[in-house]
């Protein structure tokens, strides 16, 4: 395990410098001290918010490794390692969750999965079958910080409409204020605050009654 992870490291400090690296460690240890996270619901009963910025992105979704284009996997391999996008992609295939790659013309700069009906309990709140999840949005470093993420999420959020999905939860680290102000742009609703601990294959969330965060 230890090797594997060292692997990684090396891997990531050769493709992305010391500086993103240590960006890297800093947040996931960050993460693990203060597993504090915002739970959001989006009430796709509701119209959604539009944007004018939709017509330059574009989702596509796989629910299979041999789906995804091979160009497409070779842009993956710029930000991970091939063995850890094997192990990524193949582990929440394999939960039936839906990767969904976000595309600026043909380039990549994103991606998010979602997971229809819940995930092992991952929230701790009744998710039906026409309701979702959606978990480890990233937009890659260098596409960062130009406001495309409440475009992805509203790109996301009509997929998902169409597909009969009312309602959809999200999660995002207390931390992770970029992702708390585009979340506020799509009008998300903060309905917790919560730690979550993994217990072997399913989760435990506890959930902080006084904690909810108030937009001023």
């Amino acid at each position: 395990m230890l090797t594997k992870q060292y692997r990684n490291l090396a891997w990531y400090l050769r493709r992305h410098g010391i500086r993103s690296l240590l960006q890297r460690i800093w947040g996931e240890v960050a993460t693990n001290i203060n597993n504090k996270e915002y739970l959001y619901l989006i009430d796709l009963a509701y119209p959604l918010v539009n944007s004018n910025q939709q017509q330059c992105l574009r989702i596509e979704s796989h629910t299979t490794w041999n789906s995804i284009p091979n160009e497409d996997i070779l842009q993956l391999e710029i930000y991970k390692s091939r063995e850890r996008i094997k192990h990524f992609l193949n582990r929440n295939f394999d939960r039936k969750g839906t990767l969904w790659l976000v595309k600026k013309e043909d380039l990549l700069i994103g991606l998010e999965w979602t997971f229809l009906g819940g995930l092992n309990g991952f929230y701790s709140l009744p998710v039906s079958p026409r309701e979702a999840i959606i978990l480890a949005v990233e937009v890659f470093p260098e596409f960062r910080g130009k406001g495309y993420w409440p475009n992805i999420a509203m790109l996301t959020f009509n997929k998902l409409k169409n597909q009969g999905i009312t309602r959809i939860y999200l999660k995002t680290h207390v931390s992770n204020r970029p992702m708390q102000a585009s979340m506020r742009k799509v009008n998300c609703q903060v309905i917790g605050l919560v730690r979550t601990f993994s217990i072997g294959k399913k989760y435990l969330t506890i959930w902080d009654k006084d904690s909810l965060w108030q937009d001023s």
